[in-house]
């Protein structure tokens, strides 16, 4: 039974697995599209500046150091981690995060690290 269950496996694998990494390719292009075309109609909460690509290689920076002082800090631990900060303004720093429903940014508070949707009442049904 397991013999036939690794066939299965392996015959699976070979047949969606071409498929399945161009897609995501696809999809991650088309996000990281809608991110840019944000950032660069975005206008800084802050100061009032475009956010522009800039405002995106500076989160993406910022992410990468954090990145490498974790495995520095932490050799053998696998992390599970969720990026929040997709754009930094490079004229006063605010952080945002982006929001792919609206395909806008929020502005990230500053006493807890969470976004500004997170001041949404939340009811119970």
């Amino acid at each position: 039974m397991r013999r036939i269950a690794a066939i299965f496996l392996a015959i699976v694998l070979l047949v969606f697995l071409p498929v399945i990494i161009p897609v995501v390719a696809l999809l991650d292009r088309a996000y990281r599209k809608q991110l840019r075309a944000a950032a660069c109609a975005f206008a800084c909460l802050s100061c009032g500046g475009i956010l522009g690509l800039e405002s995106i290689r500076l989160a993406d920076a910022q992410w990468d150091e954090h990145l490498r002082e974790l495995r520095e800090k932490y050799p053998s631990t696998r992390f599970r981690l969720v990026r929040h900060v997709r754009a930094i303004c490079p004229a006063c720093g605010v952080r945002y995060a982006f929001s792919e429903r609206e395909r806008t940014f929020v502005q990230i508070r500053i006493d807890r690290g969470l976004s500004a949707a997170d001041d949404v009442p939340r009811t119970l049904p």
